[in-house]
């Protein structure tokens, strides 16, 4: 998602960005009812290899038909991110936590022990939310085509000992599923990225609205170096 660690900067850095796209994806599932997202983040990394970061979205989770006695509702998320990221050499280590809070009301919070093994372009990452015994793996690989483009592609599977924390659909809640991301990143002179993505998981029953999206995104990112 959208601040990364990319790699230990040679000084402590504090990045920022700034993103929108026509849909916000989280593991292959829509959480602004497949509307547009602003989003806008700040990231922090220490030459020793410890970071901290904030991204905000607005979000849509308003009752709908079909969802529990129990209405939800939030329009914003806040991801607080803090771990440990080293790269040396073509390999990269991060251990983290990660917290989804919804400030505006009762959207489904949980926390998360995260952590990535990386190599060249491959990485294997897993996301733990243990109050909901909830795990999230993703396999991803990425390359460059040239010094402007780069593709990526992912496949993830997420179990789920407890959906119903995610309430991210109307009910009937669906069990363990699997999602892929297939995409394109072009880098403009100005610092501007165009993402292009096509996103699909194994949820599409005659019970589900599930289907394969494709979401366009343009993200402004910027550094200051301390």
């Amino acid at each position: 998602m959208l601040v990364t660690s990319t790699g230990v900067a040679q000084a402590s850095e504090v990045s920022g960005n700034v993103f929108i796209a026509n849909n916000y994806i989280f593991r292959g599932l829509t959480k602004t009812k497949d509307q547009p997202t602003v989003q806008g983040g700040v990231h922090y990394q220490h030459d020793i290899g410890f970071y901290a970061g904030l991204q905000v979205s607005n979000v849509d989770f308003r009752p709908g038909a079909g969802r529990s006695e129990k209405p939800l509702y939030a329009d914003n998320e806040n991801i607080y991110r803090v771990g440990y990221f080293i790269q040396p050499n073509d390999f990269s280590f991060l251990i983290g936590v990660t917290a989804y809070e919804y400030p505006s009301g009762g959207g489904p919070r949980f926390h998360e022990v995260n952590g990535d093994i990386g190599y060249k372009g491959f990485k294997i990452s897993l996301n733990y939310d243990e109050e909901h015994e909830n795990l999230y793996s993703r396999l991803s690989y990425q390359a460059n085509i040239n010094e402007r483009t780069q593709w990526l592609v992912h496949v993830g599977h997420y179990e789920l000992s407890n959906p119903d924390a995610l309430k991210l659909k109307p009910e009937p809640l669906f069990d363990d599923y699997n999602d892929i991301l297939i995409g394109l990143r072009y880098m403009m002179d100005n610092g501007f990225t165009w993402g292009f993505n096509y996103i699909d998981t194994n949820l599409a029953t005659d019970d589900t609205d599930e289907y394969g999206r494709f979401t366009i995104s343009l993200e402004k990112s910027f550094n200051f170096i301390w």
